[in-house]
């Protein structure tokens, strides 16, 4: 019984060897195949950088510059309003954080309506950058004996941290200071909010500012290649954004490329 077993064992050896041997050049093809498509991906996503990070002009560009030459001073960049967007939110009008934070601005529910917005406007583009807008200058009001020009930008590093950590947590820090200076304030903060700001205002900022300010000229028109929603650098997540963002800037779909 035992030398059966011996010859079986052994044929289904030989057997599985004689197959791997038919198979083993598809086999090699196929790793080599798969390779092949995952350098192809990796290569493709870190040549493209993501589409809501972009320098570039974007679709929403217009309503940003609006919402911040209405409420902040006449003086104040708009695209420091902009670099703020793109922190909070990734220029998403549907964004909406772990903590309850919505839309582009990324407002608290109960903060929003202080500032006027109603629940059915959270995700709406051009009210909720309204409110946000409405709700920095609020925060900017607060530390009004603070200088405020580029570079250092004194008196917005310490209204986005009021935004971010909250207007009696960024006074407490402001007054423990005993001084204007952000370098001296930011010890006082928590690290995300110093990160939150200095990724603002020395990051994103920069890179907008470097861009020419079309707010002298006529509004920009988004350019919307085939099958995508927005502008070359935005793509809109979800129906609704699509349907308001149509309202603001007459947007349209094009049929997807066959």
């Amino acid at each position: 019984m035992s030398a059966i077993a011996v010859r079986l064992g052994t044929a289904a050896v030989r057997g599985l060897r004689a197959t791997v041997r038919a198979w083993r050049w598809w086999l090699i093809a196929l790793a080599q195949l798969g390779i092949c498509v995952v350098i192809g991906l990796c290569g493709h996503y870190a040549a493209v950088p993501p589409p809501t990070r972009s320098a570039a002009a974007h679709p929403l560009d217009p309503l940003i510059r609006r919402a911040a030459r209405t409420h902040m001073p006449p003086d104040w960049d708009w695209r420091l309003f902009k670099a703020m967007v793109a922190q909070e939110s990734g220029f998403d009008p549907e964004a909406r954080s772990p903590g309850g934070a919505v839309g582009l601005t990324q407002l608290l529910p109960a903060t929003a309506r202080a500032m006027g917005l109603s629940r059915g406007g959270f995700f709406d583009p051009a009210a909720n950058l309204a409110a946000g807008a409405r709700y920095l200058r609020r925060m900017y009001d607060r530390f009004h004996a603070v200088p405020d020009a580029p570079p250092r930008w004194r008196r917005t590093r310490l209204a986005i941290a009021a935004y971010n950590a909250g207007p009696a947590r960024a006074r407490r820090a402001f007054d423990a200071a005993g001084a204007a200076r952000w370098t001296a304030v930011a010890p006082g903060l928590p690290d995300s909010t110093v990160h939150h700001v200095e990724t603002i205002v020395e990051q994103y900022y920069p890179r907008f500012a470097a861009e020419p300010d079309p707010g002298s000229g006529p509004a920009l028109q988004p350019v919307e290649p085939p099958g995508r929603w927005g502008g070359p650098d935005f793509a809109f997540t979800g129906w609704r954004s699509r349907l308001r963002l149509w309202d603001h800037h007459g947007f349209h779909r094009r049929a997807p490329t066959p």
